[in-house]
């Protein structure tokens, strides 16, 4: 395949392109600069920022080059290799436009690109200042193209300001590299944030393996293969089984001819397979590869090519979405049973674990009680909290004479005034958050001792994240250490944290985005363990259970919501239920009811 050459455009097709070139962050220059290195055939990208990219970006391929006056080219407005008519726009097969973006890069930064094309025996070097050739020049330089891109908005302070702090700009440029990087399995990507190596896939264009590399082991082994065709186009990919799953869309990646995009029909279609399968705040995890003609596709109605149209989209989602149904039927479907060493390191955290679920079967708090005598090894015991002082409830719930539970999910209790179905999820949050809040106010430290330690292994975005701020982490009760790359040990956790559940709420927080430490932080922290500790929907209750829940949740303050504002409790009054049966009643003492003249 010979090398395109860069052309400038004329003025009709020109005016027809979506401005894709727009220049807002550090991620959109990396995505700008790793699509053109993807365009020119290369084989290994490597990309270093330093200070979340505000100061310092470099993406090196090993592509085509350019020669001299194709370098100086591409620095100029409507200049491409991809593209010669306002036709080819309709078929267009590549990534970006070479040298549609650089002149925006250029204009708003300081840059200097050295290239050098493949056979010739010297590259070239040119700068760019704020729009303007400072000079080009012979370089030594192996084959491929260098763009180094400092002080970025240097000339536009306005600009600069609407960026975040570098932690916040870094994560970004991650996100952006691991998407392009699972777009590509067949390219070897490197990522080092402030020298630190966050991400590097072994470009042999096996995605599972790639998919390793950059969402870690879990995912990489268990994620189920699914593919599938119709008329002229294919996909296939990888998505998660029933009991794996996430707390945010971050785990959602769909690439159309190598492009990384967004699509409102695909997903609903996806996510809507596991609405009976998995939690209601929980998101399926998936990559998915669609192979679709180019006539199907009009890409150029969003600036930074995240959204296209797709001709028969709601065809294609049904096609899908029966491959995936059939993927989903399969025996590794199956949640794989967990395997306990009892070891002598192991055992502590067992006994743990134990005196948790027997405070749960007792109270439905939760709360493990005082060990006293009972001390394990390795765990501060808690302070003493029998002694409450509580106020009193806000809000309180009349007599209630339990009835019974209803699809393993409502109970059903009978009031003086009518029947009150009450949704024991949302109620058992209500009384944990409740019971944390007040015993949170009298710990001198929120962290409780893992022991042994739990190993976490994110992906390369969620590693920054924790990394810039184990500040706000520690601050909550977290203690994590750096364990190797995007790896750490999870030593402590907020207290009240449900035993299994520790990553699952650490992931939660994670996905709020915080910068800094406040008291509406620890306010949510506090609803993410209750959520995560209540009973389950679809879980059998005894009728002591069931009692010790409605008694609990009188005693709460705003018992007819969860702490998230979802109601606990429906009244049905009694005149709304003689109405369904056409009766005339009034209601005795005690609730029972007394039948009038249609009564019998």
């Amino acid at each position: 395949m010979s090398r395109p050459r860069i052309a400038i455009l004329d003025p009709e097709t020109a005016s027809k392109i979506a401005a894709g070139e727009v220049v807002e962050s550090p991620s959109s220059v990396v995505k700008e600069l790793i699509e053109n290195a993807l365009d020119a055939q290369a084989k290994r990208i490597v990309v270093e920022i330093k200070e979340g990219g505000k100061k310092y970006i470099r993406v090196q391929d090993d592509g085509w080059g350019m020669e001299a006056e194709e370098a100086r080219l591409a620095f100029a407005r409507h200049a491409t290799s991809k593209i010669r008519h306002v036709e080819d726009l309709f078929s267009l097969k590549t990534l970006g436009f070479r040298g549609e973006a650089l002149p925006s890069i250029a204009a708003v930064a300081r840059v200097e690109m050295v290239t050098r094309a493949r056979g010739l025996p010297w590259g070239s070097k040119i700068r760019i200042e704020g729009g303007h050739e400072q000079g080009i020049e012979e370089a030594g330089c192996p084959e491929g193209t260098t763009v180094t891109v400092t002080d970025l908005f240097f000339n536009t302070p306005a600009r600069r300001r609407f960026l975040k702090g570098p932690a916040r700009e870094a994560a970004k440029v991650v996100a952006v590299v691991e998407r392009l990087a699972l777009a590509h399995p067949e390219v070897a990507f490197q990522l080092l944030v402030d020298g630190r190596r966050v991400l590097a896939t072994p470009g042999n264009n096996d995605l599972r393996s790639t998919i390793t590399a950059v969402w870690g082991l879990e995912l990489g082994q268990n994620l189920l293969f699914v593919q599938g065709q119709l008329e002229g186009a294919s996909y296939q990919g990888f998505l998660s089984p029933p009991w794996l799953h996430r707390s945010s869309r971050h785990y959602q990646i769909l690439i159309v001819n190598g492009r990384y995009i967004m699509s409102k029909v695909l997903t609903r279609e996806i996510e809507g397979i596991y609405t009976s399968l998995i939690p209601t705040d929980r998101y399926p995890i998936f990559i998915l590869h669609l192979s679709l003609p180019p006539s199907w596709l009009d890409v150029n109605v969003h600036p930074a090519k995240l959204i296209i149209r797709i001709k028969e989209e709601e065809i294609l989602a049904r096609n899908l979405g029966q491959s995936l149904r059939q993927a989903l039927d399969n025996p590794q479907a199956v949640a794989p049973a967990v395997h306990t060493n009892l070891s002598t390191d192991s055992s502590r955290s067992r006994i743990i674990a134990d005196i948790w679920q027997i405070a749960e079967q007792e109270s439905l708090g939760f709360y493990p009680y005082k060990l006293e005598s009972q001390e394990v090894q390795g765990c501060k015991p808690q302070e003493d909290i029998i002694e409450e002082h509580r106020k009193e409830p806000a809000e309180t719930l009349p007599p209630l004479h339990l009835v019974g539970q209803v699809f393993n999910t409502y109970i059903l209790a009978e009031g003086p005034d009518g029947l009150y179905i009450i949704d024991q999820h949302a109620a058992h949050e209500r009384i944990r958050f409740q019971k944390l809040k007040e015993r949170w106010s009298k710990l001198e430290r929120p962290g409780q001792i893992l022991e042994p330690p739990r190993i976490l292994r994110f992906n390369a975005s969620i590693a920054l994240e924790l990394l810039s701020g184990r500040s706000i982490w520690e601050h909550l009760g977290f203690k994590i250490e750096p364990f190797g790359t995007n790896t750490f040990l999870l030593r402590e956790v907020p207290y009240g944290t449900p035993p299994g559940k520790e990553v699952e709420v650490l992931e939660e927080l994670l996905s709020k985005g915080w910068s800094e430490a406040s008291p509406e932080m620890e306010e949510t922290l506090l609803k993410v363990i209750a959520c995560h500790g209540a009973i389950k929907a679809g879980q059998g209750l005894s009728k002591q259970e069931m009692e010790n829940l409605i008694k609990e949740l009188a005693q709460s303050f705003h018992p007819y919501t969860c702490p998230h504002g979802r109601p606990a409790i429906v009244k049905i009054k009694a005149e709304e239920l003689d109405k369904y049966f056409s009766r005339s009643a009034t209601i005795g003492q005690g609730g029972a009811i007394i039948f009038g003249k249609r009564g019998g």
